[in-house]
């Protein structure tokens, strides 16, 4: 992406506008991200799988992890799905509509050959792009007994439909079914009819099957070839709205969110890591109303206020897997260094870029010892905005 465009939103919003900056402007998670690398990644390529819960302020880094966490991921060939949950937007309410969420966000790795599209069309398209004959891998996941047979077959018959001339017709049938489009409504019967071919049984996403559903698009990737999927969701704005829910609809997030966390434990799950960035007062609503979900994600504590210290744990403080913190100026020196140096590839002089780091130095001492808890992104906006006044 253009500098100037990275200092813009910047200056904006605070928060880095593509995963590739968003990794290149992390300050202090450099052992966060040599356990991703080392330890996760390795994991999941293995047929493992996990979830964590990340929380912190309103402002503090949240979105910028899970961006940085996005790109480390394809760059070693996982694909990824990042998902902005609005405010009017819970995505456990409703285990159909998390299907939908996952599947239209995927990004495979590396651009198909044919096209650049993403979604779950895309990460098949991709992967059989590579392949010197995909007809024999396909043969091989209709083998494939971790993936649901109804969903299996519906992946089997789309990739087919890619790689065999004049079935377009076809292929935007079942591409309807893969992302479950709930404004187009299709049947199962039609392509039955014209192309008797197909695998049996096509599935296609109802309320009795979206649990299995969701299981099996977040280790589709797995199964395909590819080392796995990383799918974060972003729910940072998530707490603002969800009072307005009616209390049937909060017990069915907290039910669909425990049973999430049990499969992936029990390994329904395989190749697939789910990172969620939440506010602090999502453990508490949790506690408040549904413990069971509480229970699981709860640390082990010593007394009332200090827990166990332990990155890894799945419900994990931001400030825990940063060092230096905002609690220190180095954290906000590097900060400004990293944002600065985008400014002199904008255009920015040098003399003008060592007179901007002189007064930012004296600023991070001052934000380092902020009690707002938007210090992070507030220096974040003010830094870029000065860089890009003074281009």
């Amino acid at each position: 992406m253009d500098p100037k465009e990275i200092l813009a939103r910047l200056a904006e919003s605070g928060t880095p506008s593509d995963a590739e900056s968003a990794l290149r402007l992390s300050v202090g998670l450099d052992d966060k991200f040599t356990r991703f690398e080392n330890e996760t990644l390795p994991f999941l390529a293995a047929g493992g799988a996990e979830i964590q819960f990340i929380f912190a302020p309103y402002g503090r880094g949240k979105t910028h992890l899970l961006l940085a966490l996005k790109e480390l991921a394809r760059r070693h060939n996982f694909v990824t799905a990042y998902i902005d949950c609005k405010t009017d937007q819970s995505p456990f309410v409703c285990l159909r509509a998390t299907y939908r969420q996952i599947a239209v966000n995927m990004e495979p790795p590396y651009p198909s050959v044919l096209t650049r599209r993403s979604g779950i069309e895309g990460v098949i398209q991709s992967h059989l792009d590579q392949l010197e004959s995909p007809i024999e891998h396909l043969k091989k996941l209709k083998e494939d007994s971790h993936l649901p047979s109804d969903f299996r077959n519906l992946v089997i018959a789309y990739g087919r439909s890619l790689i065999t001339p004049n079935l377009t017709d076809l292929r935007s049938h079942l591409s309807i079914l893969l992302s479950a489009n709930a404004a187009s409504r299709v049947t199962i019967s039609f392509p039955y009819r014209q192309y008797p071919w197909l695998p049996r049984p096509l599935g296609k996403l109802a309320k009795r099957n979206a649990s299995t559903w969701v299981r099996a698009v977040s280790s589709l990737p797995f199964s395909l070839g590819y080392a796995g999927s990383i799918i974060l969701f972003d729910e940072t704005e998530k707490t603002h709205a969800f009072h307005k829910l009616s209390w049937k609809n909060r017990l069915q997030y907290w039910a669909n969110l425990r049973n999430l966390v049990d499969h992936l434990a029990i390994g329904s799950f395989r190749g697939c890591a789910i990172f969620f960035a939440v506010v602090e007062e999502f453990w508490e609503l949790a506690h408040q109303q549904y413990q069971a979900i509480s229970q699981r994600i709860e640390r082990v504590r010593f007394n009332e206020n200090l827990a166990l210290p332990n990155p890894r744990a799945i419900w994990v403080d931001l400030n825990e897997l940063t060092n230096p913190g905002p609690d220190d100026s180095d954290f906000f020196n590097s900060l400004a260094d990293k944002i600065v140096a985008v400014g002199i590839e904008a255009g920015l002089g040098e003399s003008k870029a060592k007179s901007i780091l002189i007064k930012l130095k004296s600023l991070g001492r001052k934000y380092s010892g902020s009690i707002y808890m938007g210090a992070v992104r507030e220096f974040v906006k003010l830094t870029a905005s000065g860089v890009l006044t003074s281009l």
